[in-house]
């Protein structure tokens, strides 16, 4: 992980402590869809769960500077310092604009709530129902029309008291539900999975951007026990604490690479021979 510098990793909060997040989500998990004799689960964007801030931090502004889909404001550095005052930027703004991008369940979307920031989703009555169907609608679109609020910007009538409402509500929706650790529990719960040897195999085609939580926490779950071929080249985690050499600047932050290569792997015969005596628990297979 990113070391914890000041002020990146250090707010105050506002509206509940970090224990009344502990409390469990009911909400529904995305719906399942049935597709002949296949059901298919989504996978959405997701957070490494120390990504996700521990309450709602203080606010100093009312609109993030960063708006979807308008270049000219993507001003933020693709280096680990970049990444790292973007998402100081987020934490500190009460809404930040969302949007459809490459799906209607954006990045954008999962970056905002688990840095305590409260979505404003243009074209939510669009979604289909079937999209975004684990999320708290009502919760988003309570965001939009809230008295008070005229563009992004906070104007007189304004309730403070029901946004840290809606703001803590979110969060510990994100904490519950958008996590790398829930997605992976709804994964193994989905398939009766509770112990390795466990293969995660994929093609030519490089990792999705969502994947690559998903493999993060696989591999601290099943440690020696998660077989990965072809071996991926990077671990996506920081070995711990440490300061920042001039080679770490063009890190890229949210994809969790790391600067140190992984071990190598079990090889093409050790994996079809184990393949054909069922030996895995199960096989990810990512898109």
């Amino acid at each position: 992980r990113v070391p914890c510098l000041h002020p990146y990793c250090f707010h105050s909060c506002i509206g509940p402590p970090p224990s009344w997040y502990d409390r469990p989500w009911e909400g529904p998990v995305p719906a399942t869809l049935e597709c002949g004799d296949y059901s298919v689960h989504a996978l959405w964007p997701l957070a490494l769960p120390e990504n996700v801030v521990d309450c709602v931090p203080e606010k100093d502004n009312d609109l993030a500077f960063v708006v979807a889909g308008d270049r000219s404001t993507y001003i933020f550095e693709g280096t680990t310092f970049g990444f790292q005052e973007y998402f100081r930027m987020l934490r500190g703004s009460l809404f930040v604009h969302a949007t459809k991008k490459n799906g209607w369940d954006s990045r954008r979307l999962v970056e905002a709530l688990s840095s305590g920031t409260v979505p404003l989703y243009l074209g939510l009555d669009l979604v289909p129902q079937k999209v975004l169907s684990g999320y708290p609608r009502e919760l988003l679109r309570e965001a939009l029309h809230m008295p008070g609020l005229e563009r992004g910007r906070v104007r007189p009538g304004f309730d403070m008291d029901r946004y840290v409402e809606i703001a803590s509500e979110l969060l510990r929706f994100a904490k519950h539900r958008m996590t790398s650790t829930a997605f992976v529990d709804h994964m193994l719960n989905i398939t009766g999975t509770s112990r390795g040897p466990v293969l995660c195999i994929r093609g030519g085609a490089p990792l999705h951007s969502y994947t690559y939580p998903v493999l993060v926490e696989l591999r601290r779950r099943f440690g020696e026990d998660l077989a990965e071929y072809p071996a991926f080249p990077h671990t996506w985690l920081y070995d711990g604490d440490r300061p920042f050499g001039e080679e770490d600047r063009s890190h890229r932050y949210p994809n969790m690479r790391s600067i140190r290569r992984s071990r190598a792997q079990r090889s093409r015969e050790d994996v079809v021979a184990l393949l054909g005596a069922r030996a895995f628990s199960l096989v990810v297979i990512p898109e």
